[in-house]
């Protein structure tokens, strides 16, 4: 999943997708992945289309890892990438944020960590290191 690519104006669908296609490869141009740009299968946007902002992105290529491994080492900030997640991952995440509020709220310091397996609610390790 790619956010915050700009799309196209035109309202003819094989220009948008030329389009779109165009942007996700000058995006893994800028990431030094221009080599990797013929793994690309197809070019998806989601969701329908508004004026409420760009929509994102779905890319589908051979395999997954090679952008987001090397997206992760790259500090960028215009893009923003991550993998697609399944329907019971997500509502899995809204619980859990969920629950992180309705915690807050209650003024316990916790946060969620993605820590070998599925994100828990762990406490906040509160620094020692004394500010000067």
């Amino acid at each position: 999943m790619l956010l915050d690519i700009n799309e196209s104006k035109s309202s003819i669908i094989s220009e948008r997708i030329k389009y779109d296609k165009a942007e996700v490869v000058n995006v893994l141009m800028s990431l030094g992945l221009g080599d990797k740009s013929s793994n690309v299968l197809q070019v998806l946007r989601l969701e329908k289309r508004d004026n409420s902002g760009p929509r994102p992105i779905k890319i589908i290529t051979f395999s997954s890892e090679f952008v987001l491994k090397k997206f992760t080492n790259v500090e960028n900030p215009r893009y923003r990438l991550y993998n697609d997640r399944i329907v019971l991952q997500r509502e899995s995440m809204a619980k859990l944020k969920m629950e992180l509020a309705d915690r807050k709220s209650k003024g316990v310091k916790v946060t969620i960590k993605h820590l070998n397996g599925p994100p828990k609610i762990v406490n906040q390790k509160i620094s020692t290191f004394p500010f000067t």
